[in-house]
């Protein structure tokens, strides 16, 4: 009777658990994912934020289990920004929308470190960003993040410092007015294409690491400030831009400088000629990871 009596209850408690679940389940949406780190291993116990982008400002905290999975019910249909954090590991922060009675999102973190910065070296972190765009666009409710809206969202989430930031390589037609008045309003400096090939490129890094000094440097490089000629496979291609050799030596002038993260981007395969703009993307990698090794004291 004794045994009878904690069965029923086990039994009754497991059911009521599936009932609340399924309630919650049923009254709103759900995101779920896996916190990793940069070799793939499970990070239990991240912290993870999950905001609402949208209407007001709901804020869920989770933590990853030991599997480094975490799970969040009952949201209201909506944008949301979800961050992974753990201390020594890394940050990533991705975006997601959820939908009522949806299976939810499932979601992937790769925590990584940029060198070691914390949240509070980010701040003072200058990007230079070497584009033919600037990528500092105005945006609306409809398409908040796109690929001419980074650095906007950047500027606004002091994730860099725009006094100590630049835009270097600025030429062509935009699809908007006033975009490079819109960059100067969040704090970038602009240097556009004429100012950098006229003042010299060893002049103008120069006055850019006179600036930033011993700060986190930020190096983005965007393929389609080459020209089209040696540079066709471009998401944006706009004719007027650097050679190969020109924009080889540009970088060759980033040195002495405090980068801690590189990426180069834009390369677009089915627009691509006989893979010329991925061959010389290639040859673009190698140069910034000879700036690394330089900066790490394993040059030759």
């Amino acid at each position: 009777m004794f045994m009878r009596t904690h069965l029923f209850r086990a039994m009754l408690a497991f059911v009521v658990s599936l009932a609340v679940t399924g309630t919650a389940l049923a009254q709103g949406g759900m995101i779920k994912g896996k916190v990793l780190d940069a070799q793939g291993q499970v990070v239990p116990d991240a912290k993870v934020s999950i905001v609402a982008t949208e209407s007001d400002a709901r804020h869920f905290e989770t933590t990853s289990d030991k599997k480094g999975e975490f799970i969040q019910i009952g949201l209201k249909s909506g944008a949301y920004k979800i961050t992974a954090t753990k201390d020594k590991i890394g940050t990533q922060t991705l975006m997601t929308t959820v939908r009522q009675g949806g299976s939810g999102s499932n979601l992937e973190f790769r925590l990584s470190p940029v060198s070691g910065l914390t949240a509070a070296d980010t701040k003072k972190m200058a990007a230079l960003h070497i584009d033919s765009h600037t990528d500092s666009y105005p945006y609306g409710e409809d398409e908040k993040y796109n690929s001419a809206t980074q650095f906007t969202h950047v500027a606004e989430e002091g994730l860099v410092d725009p006094e100590f930031s630049w835009h270097v390589g600025i030429r062509s037609t935009t699809y908007a007015q006033g975009v490079v008045p819109r960059a100067m309003s969040l704090g970038y400096k602009i240097v556009s294409l004429d100012e950098l090939v006229r003042g010299g490129f060893a002049q103008r890094m120069a006055e850019f690491r006179d600036k930033v000094g011993k700060r986190p440097v930020y190096l983005c490089f965007d393929m389609d400030v080459f020209d089209p000629s040696c540079a066709p496979g471009v998401c944006t291609p706009s004719w007027g831009g650097l050679s190969a050799r020109e924009g080889i030596d540009l970088l060759r002038c980033l040195t002495d400088l405090n980068i801690v993260a590189v990426d180069v981007n834009t390369v677009s395969p089915p627009q691509d000629v006989n893979g010329m703009a991925a061959h010389l993307c290639a040859h673009v990698i190698y140069e910034t990871l000879v700036l690394l090794s330089r900066q790490m004291g394993l040059a030759a």
